[in-house]
């Protein structure tokens, strides 16, 4: 992973499966495994099962790592972190690709660590793009949620109604890519202001009221958007259930 200027090292999601200490991890780019568990800033991509799978297979190597691990995702519970990192600083955070830029963003839970930890922490987050902390695991947890998973079910939702809408009427599968982008690009966009925040629904401008007929329908899109939440959020609380089977 390319950051300051340096590349730091990257293990690959793909490459769960541990192997004997001192071999070279395929997603290490030839960096030993000793090398990983002392280094001060380990960033664990989704799932964070491989970094438990990996601890627990070498548990002589990371049972005096101190530095800090940055949680993008949650699929473990973190008592089971905490219990196998114990000297470590455990920061979740989740990362956001912001739409029509290279540019990442980043929500934190801030950890109950020294300030010089934290300092650090907030360093390393913005060499890689804008940071935002949160304090309350509890608030964390709801924008985990909306931001990063819902946000991508809610895309793939839409480009699967666009898909079969263009499908149905015979349209050429070349325009669907082009209605994808369109859609995105329109939907990232400050142009047409709904609500109470941006205006009234009267003022947005379109063709022969074809924005509206489509609002009429809103309420069961909506009642359909809460089901999907509701779904994440009750998986999200049951991570933290000791009692839950992951």
């Amino acid at each position: 992973m390319h950051v300051w200027g340096a590349e730091l090292p990257a293990w690959s999601r793909r490459f769960a499966e541990a192997e004997l200490p001192g071999t070279k991890y395929p997603g290490l780019r030839g960096v030993s495994l000793e090398e990983v568990a002392v280094h001060p800033i380990l960033f664990s991509a989704i799932p964070n099962s491989a970094l438990t799978t990996l601890v627990q297979a070498h548990p002589s190597l990371f049972t005096s790592f101190s530095g800090l691990v940055l949680l993008a995702g949650a699929d473990t519970p973190s008592f089971t972190l905490v219990s196998l990192l114990a000297g470590a600083t455990l920061v979740r955070v989740v990362p956001i690709l912001l739409a029509g830029t290279a540019e990442i963003f980043f929500f934190a839970l801030e950890p109950t660590c020294s300030p010089e930890v934290w300092c650090r922490t907030r360093e390393f987050l913005a060499g890689l793009g804008p940071v935002s902390t949160v304090k309350d695991s509890y608030v964390f947890n709801e924008l985990m949620i909306l931001t990063s998973p819902f946000a991508t079910v809610v895309r793939e939702a839409l480009r699967i109604a666009i898909a079969e809408f263009l499908n149905a009427r015979q349209v050429s599968d070349q325009w669907h890519s082009l209605a994808e982008t369109i859609f995105a690009t329109s939907l990232s966009g400050r142009d047409f202001p709904i609500g109470k925040l941006g205006g009234c629904v009267e003022s947005i401008a379109t063709p022969g009221g074809i924005t509206e007929a489509g609002l009429s329908q809103s309420p069961q899109l909506v009642r359909g958007f809460h089901a999907v939440v509701e779904a994440m959020r009750v998986r999200a609380n049951s991570l933290d259930d000791k009692e839950t089977e992951v």
